[in-house]
């Protein structure tokens, strides 16, 4: 994980997930923009204008703290299989509310294994804030994501392997 915050303001932020997962099944959850971008702690609701492609708008209502907000975007990049991009914008203008880039990836890290990458990239807005404390509550975002995104996986691939159980389990009771 690391979270930057240069003399201009403008935030990087890269998380990186290690996952006992191959990377192709992976992709199958990362591909659902609706659901996995709800991976971010802020991201209570996605909405999509049409099928998962470039140009594809949509809305990412946020929450926290009982704060509510719809905010806007667009697909910017999809690359199959791979991964993708998205704007996240206040619906107020490009100045305010910390506009910023979303970018998942899927990359195979060897035979039976993958790591998600996650990389948001903006500018910071709340200047009234130290920049200390932008750091120390940026990291905590994306430590958040981190787990919510390995959380996620591993309960899926628990279940699969729970369904596979039940499932082997009955075709082999003699009747």
């Amino acid at each position: 994980m690391r979270v930057t915050l240069d003399r201009r303001w403008r935030v990087r932020l890269w998380v990186e997930v290690g996952l006992p997962i191959e990377a192709r099944r992976v992709w199958l959850h990362v591909r659902r923009v609706e659901r996995f971008a709800t991976r971010d702690p802020f991201h209570w609701r996605v909405s999509l204008d049409g099928p998962a492609r470039v140009g594809c708008a949509m809305v990412i209502e946020h929450r926290y703290a009982g704060w509510r907000v719809d905010r806007v975007g667009r697909i910017l990049r999809w690359d199959e299989g791979r991964g993708y991009a998205f704007s996240d914008l206040s619906k107020r203008g490009p100045g305010v509310g910390f506009p910023h880039i979303y970018e998942y990836r899927v990359a195979a890290t060897g035979a039976g294994s993958c790591m998600v990458i996650v990389r948001v990239r903006g500018t910071w807005t709340a200047r009234a804030w130290p920049r200390w404390a932008v750091r120390l509550w940026l990291s905590g975002v994306a430590l958040a994501i981190g787990k919510s995104i390995e959380n996620h996986m591993l309960m899926t691939q628990l279940r699969a392997r729970r369904r596979f159980n039940r499932r082997a389990t009955r075709s082999c009771r003699v009747g």
